[in-house]
């Protein structure tokens, strides 16, 4: 088993072409377009001013937006500190919709000293 989750890693490091993780996803965030050629995300990144670091990253798909002007009663925001393995705290905001189901409106790195 332990050489099938190796494999894997390594798999994946690969993918990430010698970027950071989550450099990687701010580079797919840039990328991703629609079948008409526009954005998918709207996203803002904050680095460090000195070291050019990146120590923030703001993510939302553009659809959500809708979603959130549509159904704007509720929003849940919940915040988990350092819980994953790369110690990065994530803001996660969802909205509820009116049959009591969920969507995502925007998730929310936090990377760094801050």
């Amino acid at each position: 088993m332990r050489d099938v989750y190796n494999a894997r890693e390594k798999v994946k490091l690969q993918a990430l072409q010698g970027q950071s993780r989550i450099q990687a996803l701010l580079n797919q965030l840039e990328n991703a377009k629609d079948e008409a050629g526009e954005q998918k995300w709207n996203y803002n990144s904050r680095k460090n001013k000195e070291t050019g670091e990146l120590t923030g990253l703001f993510f939302s798909h553009l659809r959500s937006r809708s979603m959130f002007v549509r159904y704007p009663e509720v929003v849940h925001i919940d915040a988990t500190y350092k819980v994953n393995r790369f110690n990065v705290p994530l803001l996660s905001i969802v909205g509820t919709t009116g049959v009591n189901t969920t969507f995502q409106i925007a998730s929310i790195f936090l990377v760094g000293k801050h």
